[in-house]
């Protein structure tokens, strides 16, 4: 920090310092003490319910190394989100489906359908790990419910510009 010119915010360093304090404290009653297994919940949980632009943003950066969807970190952050208490997976799930349909979704759309047909194959054992990990937590009237919330103000033009465009010429009949 020395060798550097910049300065770190004063809440910002209060911050830094009481966290080292903490973990300092924590390891001198238990030396087997990790900060990063203790705050990774709470920030799988954050990143999963992405409330914020810059969230979203950093779930979509977890999620993908080099262009690459990551499977396994979805799986390893839903787990560990499971395992709080307070979190409840049909909110999630409703923030996740406003962000896919919405303008700013396109990118993750993209990705994830990407993602699902990479290799020249369907991802479906990916897919199926997924949905046994969540089944349990989604009851079909709590996802009607999500579906509707995140779909209220989706008219249907908008719905259109969410499927590719050659997707509809076959789908209307006038693909081949």
């Amino acid at each position: 920090m020395y060798e550097y010119p910049f300065r770190v915010p004063a809440k910002f360093a209060l911050i830094i310092r009481s966290l080292v304090t903490q973990e300092g404290l924590a390891l001198t009653l238990n030396p087997e003490f990790k900060i990063v297994e203790i705050a990774y919940p709470y920030v799988a949980r954050r990143l999963l319910m992405g409330e914020t632009e810059s969230l979203r943003r950093r779930l979509i950066d977890v999620l993908f190394k080099d262009g690459r969807f990551q499977w396994q970190r979805l799986e390893n952050m839903i787990r560990i989100a499971q395992g709080d208490q307070g979190f409840n997976l049909i909110p999630t799930a409703g923030l996740g489906m406003q962000f896919l349909i919405s303008d700013e979704g396109q990118y993750l759309r993209q990705q994830i359908l990407a993602a699902l047909t990479e290799d020249n194959r369907l991802h479906t054992e990916e897919v199926a790990r997924l949905w046994a990990l969540v089944k349990d937590d989604l009851q079909p009237n709590q996802i009607f419910g999500a579906a509707l919330n995140a779909l209220a103000d989706f008219s249907k033009n908008q719905a259109a510009a969410l499927v590719p465009d050659e997707l509809t010429a076959v789908l209307s009949g006038n693909g081949q």
